[in-house]
């Protein structure tokens, strides 16, 4: 952002804020970086979700300032989806974030008594410079997107002919309105006539504004809006809507460096139904916005459902948030889904012409993102997206390749009988990903049901992937693993627990345990689906966190090949478990889903229970306390149906452990820049200088 709405900002806050400029120097006192922070009193339940704003409303009847916080910004107070710390190029960022934060947490934090420190407002690439914070015991929460609009339009008319008549006739149907109210509308450039007419009953119109919003960012005197003219007294320009001398609804706009800003609104409610008065006053907002020519259009934020009809595409935005002090601390760390949810989703509609030109995000520079605050952003995300391989793509394709490996080894040797089969489903898997590939980089476009099965189709591949395994397994065996588990159980135990489990053998505790272990089946799905419906992006790593996993664990079966109790100790049992119709239809199905395998250790069940229950208890607490007790039944069904040895348990529930952490870190590793923000170490840095800019 550049210095002129830096000093507007300052000027309009100077009474109530304190504002810092920080620049950092490298050893040859050359600088490579700057920030800009603030203090600024916060509702630290402006994001929080309606339960606890409401519940936030009766405790503020008799403590009116409960939850009203004084906290240090990276940033300034203002919200135009602008951050305000900026790297120079090839400079080392971990160490310059460092000493950053050590100058904010430290010194300007203690100084100003402030309770807590944000950094406000990263995009998703520009949150991989601040991937340290996390380590430092910062929360990334996701706050109100800003929306961009495609300005490759002469003007709103040539924007309405590409638009599907549906859409274009809701815009007719509320212009006509419009006209009927008898409104006029003008669009001010005059410095000294907008400073004119924005008086404090104009100005009202948007404290209404702010009051009415169910996300109060901040709301600005009107000396920052004066301000604002006179520091750009040419690139300012006011749109009022006027019924005879009164003015009804205002938007200011702000040209700079090829964008062009919806800054903020005000409006007449009493007007607003009669007339459409928000939507026509943005739509000539618009009409102005792209008769300036601007390489972009930037909206702003909230009205998100609007604004995602108009064609606008989101840029979503970032903060990062630590409390300081035990109680402030406990309040972020403990209570951060309460406090800082993930927004709604607004859907995305269709609403061009198919010829059209799509709504999509404006076409800035490919690689690079100059924004008007002088800041050179990294490379675009969804281009990184386009020209990267997700993950889950990646991990299909090791795992094939291993896969192709194993068969050609196993074949030239002569190991393998009927190479055929699992060298055609190999080459199948090859497809597959290539599909999915191909699908991935045009997920956006993608119907809801093609995207769904882009994102769960390992319940397919995994599941091919276990029948493949049917052939390799026996040509790769190497020793009798069923004759070492056996031993490694009544090492531990003195006993074959499964034997030993026949006391306690009752139908109908069979058929509940019968029952339970083929609940294993379903249950990475629905946890999946559940985790998909409130957050995708944590459903995308919980698909691939589930999906290595499984392969990891497949991997082992060559580690001691063995097919399990109910195979090799028939000669000890004494009691047949199949007595009733539900345990023998249940056997009879799993035997014909799984076939005999030697796929005993480590047991695939308990890793895929535990892992699903570490994973609900970290990201979907709720589902965790549900299927507590049937991850329990399945663990003690392993054993009772004699599928499993306790060894093999054990084994999976450990494999299960480790891989849960170890397969989100490979994500981050693998996930093109731009994923959600992962823990990175701390390092030291270069010289910093500070400079008070106001009090």
């Amino acid at each position: 952002m550049s210095t002129g709405f830096i000093s507007a900002v300052e000027k309009a806050f100077a009474q109530e804020n304190r504002f810092w400029h920080l620049i950092f120097y490298n050893e040859q006192a050359i600088p490579i970086a700057c920030a800009s922070a603030c203090t600024f009193n916060v509702d630290l339940v402006t994001l929080a979700s309606a339960r606890m704003k409401k519940f936030a409303r009766i405790v503020r009847r008799y403590f009116p300032e409960c939850a009203k916080i004084k906290a240090l910004f990276c940033g300034l107070p203002v919200s135009l989806g602008q951050n305000h710390f900026v790297i120079k190029p090839g400079a080392d960022s971990d160490q310059v974030l460092q000493l950053l934060d050590d100058v904010l947490a430290r010194d300007l934090a203690q100084l100003e008594k402030a309770r807590l420190i944000i950094y406000k407002e990263f995009d998703a690439v520009t949150c991989e410079v601040l991937r340290p914070l996390g380590a430092a015991g910062y929360y990334c929460a996701e706050g109100p997107a800003t929306y961009m609009f495609h300005a490759g339009y002469k003007n709103f008319s040539d924007y309405c002919g590409a638009l599907n008549s549906h859409y274009r006739n809701d815009i007719r149907r509320s212009q006509r309105k419009f006209e009927r109210a008898g409104l006029a509308i003008a669009h001010l450039h005059d410095s000294r006539e907008i400073l004119r007419l924005y008086d404090k009953n104009v100005h009202r119109l948007y404290e209404t504004v702010v009051e009415k919003s169910n996300v109060k960012l901040e709301q600005l005197p009107i000396e920052f809006f004066h301000s604002l003219v006179k520091q750009f007294p040419s690139q300012v320009s006011l749109t009022v809507v006027r019924r005879e001398n009164r003015v009804v609804a205002f938007n200011w706009g702000l040209q700079d460096h090829g964008a062009f800003y919806f800054v903020f609104c005000g409006i007449d409610y009493r007007e607003n139904a009669e007339a459409d008065l928000y939507f026509n006053l943005m739509y000539h907002q618009l009409d102005y916005a792209l008769s300036r020519g601007p390489e972009y259009i930037s909206v702003g934020q909230t009205a998100d459902s609007f604004k995602s009809r108009l064609g606008c595409r989101p840029r979503r935005l970032y903060f990062y948030i630590k409390g300081i002090g035990p109680v402030f601390s406990a309040l972020v760390g403990k209570f951060p889904h309460v406090l800082f949810p993930k927004p709604p989703s607004v859907p995305e509609y269709s609403i061009f012409k198919t010829k059209s030109a799509p709504a999509r995000a404006p076409k800035l520079k490919p690689r690079e993102l100059e924004h008007s605050d002088g800041k050179v952003m990294s490379k675009n995300l969804t281009e990184a997206q386009s020209w990267s391989l997700r993950p889950l793509e990646l991990a299909h394709a090791a795992a094939t390749l291993c896969l192709v490996i194993l068969t050609t080894a196993f074949a030239v040797n002569g190991r393998l009988v009927g190479w055929s089969v699992p060298a055609i489903c190999s080459g199948s898997l090859i497809l597959i990903v290539a599909a999915m590939v191909w699908l991935s980089r045009r997920e956006e476009k993608l119907p809801s049901g093609v995207r769904l099965l882009l994102n769960f189709y390992p319940v397919i591949t995994v599941t091919a992937v276990f029948e493949i395994l049917g052939s390799l397994l026996p040509a790769g065996k190497w020793c009798d693993g069923d004759r070492l588990l056996i031993w490694a159980d009544r090492a531990l135990l003195g006993t074959d627990p499964t034997v030993w489990m026949e006391r306690f053998v009752r139908p109908e505790a069979t058929d509940i345990l019968y029952l339970a272990y083929a609940s294993y089946h379903v249950l990475p799905v629905v946890l999946g689906i559940m985790i998909w419906k409130k957050n995708q992006a944590i459903a995308t790593l919980f698909i691939f966190s589930i999906t290595f996993a499984f392969f990891v664990n497949y991997a082992g079966y060559f580690l001691l090949p063995a097919q399990g109790p109910y195979a090799a100790l028939t000669d000890r049992q004494s009691i047949t478990l199949e007595v009733t119709p539900i345990s023998r239809a249940v056997h009879e199905i799993m035997s014909r889903l799984e076939h005999p395998k030697l796929d005993a250790f480590p047991s695939a069940h308990a890793m895929a229970t535990v892992f699903c229950l570490l994973f609900s208890f970290a990201y979907e607490r709720r589902f965790f306390y549900l299927v507590l007790p049937l991850g329990v039944l399945i663990i003690v069904s392993l054993v009772y149906c004699r599928y499993h040895y306790v060894v093999d348990v054990i084994a999976g529930g450990l494999l299960a452990v480790v891989l849960f952490p170890a397969s989100q870190k490979l994500y981050w590793c693998l996930a093109p820049a731009g994923g959600l923000p992962k823990p990175c170490d701390v390092r030291g840095g270069p010289v910093i200088a500070a400079s008070p800019a106001g009090h």
